[in-house]
């Protein structure tokens, strides 16, 4: 009798994907759309494997996860979690990880990883070799952050200085002799200069945050004030 799967994976196409790959392979495959679903169907069907995503609405995988291990009919069911690197990154640290593999994965570990968790050779919690993966993943995902903060802030920067031109040379030309139409379309620029000079010193803000950076200075204010 052939092994039963099943997927839990809220995007369609990648749940699709999975079932191709296992079926080939002679697995039987079920889906479900979100946690709740997934939780539902391993209860009522007793599979031999949960595939589970991390990121879905009504229950996300790592708490799907977690109930099926507190709940005694569906405890001894393992669990294949398929995050992403950078989900993977956040994952907590310790020795009771559920399995997983990263997305996007080569068909072929897929194919491995579940064949030995469906066939019980390997129903233990993450090995050795998988937490030094996480730990670099997580040393990559932080390299990545301070490298997408320094270039945030850099090209803030140099997207405002010129901006800040731009929005001069409109309040000069405002000034000037113009009719209405003209008018109308300089006030328009301005009002767009503005805007868009308010969303750069948003993303200079976020990055500064980021990175530790943001600085805050005390001002006296009146609660009453509007």
């Amino acid at each position: 009798m052939p092994k039963h799967v099943l997927i839990v994976d809220d995007s369609r196409t990648e749940s699709l994907k999975a079932r191709l790959i296992l079926e080939r392979e002679g697995f039987r495959v079920s889906l479900a759309a979100d946690g709740r679903e997934g939780l539902f169907k391993a209860a009522q069907d007793k599979p031999d494997l949960v595939v589970l995503d991390t990121v879905m609405p009504q229950m996300n995988g790592f708490e799907a996860c977690g109930r099926l291990k507190l709940d005694p009919s569906t405890l001894q069911i393992p669990v294949l979690m398929l995050p992403t690197a950078e989900e993977a990154a956040e994952m907590p640290s310790g020795t009771d990880l559920p399995q997983f593999l990263i997305k996007p994965y080569d068909p072929r570990n897929l194919v491995a990883k579940v064949k030995e968790l469906a066939n019980g050779s390997s129903v233990a919690p993450t090995s050795l070799a998988d937490h030094a993966e996480l730990e670099q993943l997580r040393r990559q995902a932080a390299n990545a952050n301070k490298a997408r903060s320094d270039f945030l802030a850099n090209m803030s920067h140099e997207l405002r200085t010129p901006l800040h031109e731009i929005m001069g040379m409109t309040e000069l030309l405002i000034g000037t002799g113009l009719d209405a139409e003209q008018q109308s379309y300089m006030e328009t620029a301005k009002r767009s200069s503005n805007a868009l000079l308010s969303l750069i010193s948003d993303v200079i803000e976020f990055s500064e945050l980021e990175a530790g950076q943001l600085e805050l200075h005390p001002k006296d204010f009146d609660l009453a004030e509007p």
